[in-house]
């Protein structure tokens, strides 16, 4: 009995093992992760995005204030 559970403990490592074996392998068929830079330089972002970002984290850090939430403080 101890030498039947002995095998099937092994067996279940073997398999476990040649599973883990394939998971650090980077030819694995994930598809084209790989970074490309960006060497036409077009900008993520319009002008007119940018600025409603910037006017939002704005009102946000007003609205902070009021509420004294901010994690520091400005001087």
């Amino acid at each position: 009995m101890k030498s039947n559970f002995t095998y099937a403990i092994f067996i279940s490592f073997v398999v476990f093992a040649s599973s883990m074996i394939y998971s650090q392998d980077f030819n694995s068929g994930m598809g084209d992760t790989e970074f490309t830079f960006n060497e036409a330089q077009i900008p993520c972002l319009t002008f007119a995005q940018r600025e409603q970002i910037k006017s939002q984290l704005q009102y946000n850090v007003q609205v902070l204030k009021q509420q004294n939430n901010l994690a520091y403080r400005c001087q």
